[in-house]
């Protein structure tokens, strides 16, 4: 029986050492302000990056409605704006539209 006092006493001893200090205690509570600080900070970059882009897309959906500068006739110098190549996509996607369904999608 002497031993296993032994071991018991031994095991009291470690315990008691490992014990958590008031200044691991302290330690651990500032890493978790640290942590959620970090949290806080990467969730305000991505709705930061978020807004940016959506910001990004309304100008670049007004830009593509609103006409061109002193463009009264769709003209501009004379002659259409853009390449054959883009006004033949536009007219597509022009002829897509008006053919479009308001059930499409529904499938």
């Amino acid at each position: 029986m002497g031993a296993v006092a032994d071991g018991l006493a031994l095991g009291a001893a470690t315990t008691a050492e490992q014990a958590p200090s008031e200044a691991s205690a302290a330690g651990d509570m500032l890493l978790m302000v640290l942590t959620g600080v970090m949290w806080a900070l990467s969730l305000a970059a991505l709705a930061g990056a978020a807004w940016l882009m959506g910001r990004w897309m309304q100008n670049r959906e007004a830009r593509r409605r609103a006409p061109a500068e002193g463009d009264d006739a769709g003209t501009r110098g004379g002659r259409r704006p853009g390449s054959r190549a883009a006004r033949r996509s536009v007219r597509r996607g022009k002829r897509r539209q008006d053919n479009a369904s308001d059930l499409d999608g529904w499938a």
